[in-house]
């Protein structure tokens, strides 16, 4: 099944569409249409005659509402989540602008990194004149997946290809310029109508008209000169010629059709076909969101139901029985393990937690050996006998706290001066069950004839010779 993305644009004159095979990559134009429309013209009617086949659930439809009554602004917040950019764009759109936003929609792009922070590039449409583009769509079961706004839609269809130009759509009488730096919109204009008059202006004063836009952005936002990239209506070979001219590179896209390039008023909808949901404008939201297109995939889901019920049935009774066999391994674990327990621990009469229990006989186990000596560590015993052999007869010494843990021992005591605390640090230096012999503190008691201090001992794991 052919997969079609689809671009049209509804002007008040005609309507324009691009068809694409959206599975070949890039995408390949299949067809490019153009119908005539009066005020009176059934919009919906004309769309469906001009796919000519109905539309599937595998197309995808994008189209996109003019400039004309949006508001657009570039925010910037300390975030780039888009749930919490949805949330403060409106907010921060009231603030900005002079006019009430309540009857507007409200959209973003996708926030991207600067040098404080993040920006964003928000609209605010009007919700009639969102309504009046989709009512006569939906009524047809026409399934408009992407209502973009102009440039901002081609913008993202012409980054697949260009990732450093400014696009310049000059279409249906108005001139957009947009700055497309590493594949994101930096900067953007509305340059308003391309001329007051009824008749179209000489591609001389349109290429001036383009040069001074594009200049004065570039210099407003500091940007470097970027490659020209023309879309619309009312591009000519004289005006790319004109721009050259005045110094401008001129790029093109690759869309072809029968061996001849697209013409460029049929760029737009190109474009518009390659713009993404995820990475463009989408007015597509709220109460305009999505709803139609189900009856046609009922069946699928029906039979992707059916399928799923089953599975989950296969999965349920699968976990069942595995449950049932678990509970039986675990019963007979426990039964063997209440066995070995009371072979260990037969003075144990009351089993809670067997494994908690015999960790803690275990670990009071190795606290009697560590006190008794038993092991690679020495006893707190050969502790205390290594500190007397030690300690010169000359000095008085009252021992105040005794710790001793696994590896360390720490000795707090009163002497008579700072020298017999560094004597005695020397003499426990030399026993080879210390490795390490820190005097951490000392100092003068009160009453000034005492000091006392304290010794951090670091114990050998051989045990010494004590």
């Amino acid at each position: 099944m052919t997969q079609r993305n689809v671009g049209f644009e509804i002007l008040p004159h005609c309507i324009r569409m691009a068809i694409f095979d959206a599975k070949k990559t890039p995408g390949q134009v299949t067809a490019v249409k153009q119908r005539d429309i009066t005020p009176e013209s059934d919009i919906g009617k004309i769309l469906l005659e001009m796919l000519e086949q109905p539309p599937r659930f595998t197309d995808h439809f994008t189209t996109a509402l003019t400039w004309r009554k949006c508001f657009v602004r570039t925010l910037r917040f300390p975030f780039k989540e888009k749930s919490k950019i949805d949330a403060a764009a409106r907010i921060e759109l009231e603030s900005r602008l002079p006019a009430d936003i309540s009857a507007y929609t409200v959209a973003s792009l996708p926030a991207i990194k600067e040098e404080q922070g993040f920006s964003t590039i928000s609209v605010a449409a009007p919700d009639a004149d969102i309504a009046a583009l989709l009512t006569p769509l939906d009524h047809m079961r026409l399934p408009v997946q992407m209502l973009g706004l102009s440039p901002f839609a081609e913008a993202d269809g012409v980054s697949h290809y260009h990732q450093n130009v400014l696009l310049v759509k000059a279409h249906a009488t108005n001139l957009l310029i947009c700055s497309i730096n590493a594949g994101n919109i930096r900067t953007y204009k509305n340059c308003g109508a391309i001329t007051a008059s009824p008749t179209p202006p000489a591609a001389t004063d349109l290429a001036q008209r383009i040069h001074q836009e594009a200049e004065l952005l570039w210099r407003s936002a500091k940007l470097d000169p970027q490659p020209l990239l023309l879309i619309g209506d009312q591009v000519t070979a004289a005006l790319n010629s004109a721009l050259e001219q005045k110094g401008h590179e001129l790029l093109q896209l690759p869309w072809s059709l029968d061996g001849s390039l697209v013409a460029p008023e049929f760029l737009p909808v190109c474009a518009l076909a390659h713009a993404r949901e995820d990475k463009s404008i989408n007015l597509r939201r709220g109460r305009f969101a999505l709803k139609g297109g189900w009856s046609s995939i009922k069946k699928h889901l029906y039979t992707g139901g059916i399928l799923l019920t089953l599975s989950l049935v296969l999965a349920g009774t699968t976990a069942i029985v595995t449950y049932r066999h678990k509970l039986q391994q675990a019963e007979t674990y426990r039964k063997q393990m209440s066995q070995i327990f009371h072979q260990t621990l037969p003075h144990v009469g009351v089993i809670v937690d067997i494994p908690r229990q015999l960790k803690a006989e275990l670990e009071q186990l190795e606290k009697r050996a560590l006190l008794l000596g038993i092991g690679n560590s020495a006893s707190a015993l050969a502790a205390l006998r290594e500190i007397s052999r030690l300690t010169p007869e000359d000095i008085k010494l009252d021992v105040k706290r005794f710790k001793y843990d696994a590896d360390k021992l720490d000795l707090t005591g009163v002497t008579t001066d700072f020298d017999s605390v560094n004597r005695l640090g020397a003499q426990l230096r030399q026993a080879p069950l210390f490795t390490e012999v820190r005097i951490s503190d000392a100092k003068m008691g009160l009453e000034g004839n005492k000091v006392d201090f304290r010794l951090q001992l670091t114990l050998s794991t051989t045990g010494g010779q004590p």
